[in-house]
């Protein structure tokens, strides 16, 4: 069996999950990048103690990188299973229904100080 032929397998019952997931992981992507620039124009600090003790050990990028990965890795281990347990009957709970509004809310937290500074005028 290819790769190819691997990949189309796995997707054929899972492509909305993939789906959902790429959406999520965009989101955390953009709250990244927010955050990032947000932090570098010292416009905005970092609230989570776990974060920002990652920040002040391991610098800008690592620091912030490193929780926003566990974090997230953690939400798509649990949904993950979730799925599985849909496709199992187990459940009537789909995995999407969270992924999809949990991207929106992490893409819109990361990017929000920059929606409030741009509504009031703040340079």
């Amino acid at each position: 069996m290819s790769l190819l032929e691997k990949i189309n397998n796995t997707l054929k019952g899972n492509l909305s999950f993939v789906i959902a997931t790429g959406t999520f992981c965009l989101g955390a992507s953009v709250d990244y990048l927010s955050t990032k620039a947000g932090l570098l124009s010292g416009c905005i600090s970092e609230f989570n103690p776990i974060a920002n003790f990652c920040l002040e050990e391991l610098g800008l990028d690592a620091g912030l990188l490193l929780p926003k990965m566990v974090f997230g890795s953690i939400t798509l281990s649990a949904l993950r299973v979730v799925d599985q347990k849909h496709k199992h009957g187990e459940t009537r709970r789909r995995a999407e229904y969270v992924l999809y509004p949990g991207a929106l809310i992490t893409g819109l937290a990361g990017y929000s100080w920059i929606l409030i500074r741009h509504y009031y005028g703040l340079s």
